[in-house]
């Protein structure tokens, strides 16, 4: 279930894509790291809400390269 959600609310949407023309929410707001881990986690907590899944997403880890990533606790 989880790696559906996650092709869904995170792949299709970016997978070979133009942030900052082909995905909403990034037309006013510069595609940082940063910026798209929040992005991800929205999607990605509301997701699981809607389906009604009795958890949350409590960590979030954006691997950019080897020696960088962003990291969100919620």
């Amino acid at each position: 279930d989880l790696e559906r959600l996650l092709k869904d609310e995170v792949d299709a949407p970016l997978d070979h894509k133009n942030l900052n023309r082909d995905v909403e929410g990034f037309a006013g707001v510069p595609p940082t790291a940063e910026n798209v881990a929040v992005w991800i986690w929205k999607r990605v907590a509301g997701r699981i809400e809607r389906e009604g899944w009795p958890c949350r997403l409590a960590t979030l880890r954006l691997r950019l390269t080897p020696d960088f990533a962003v990291e969100i606790e919620g």
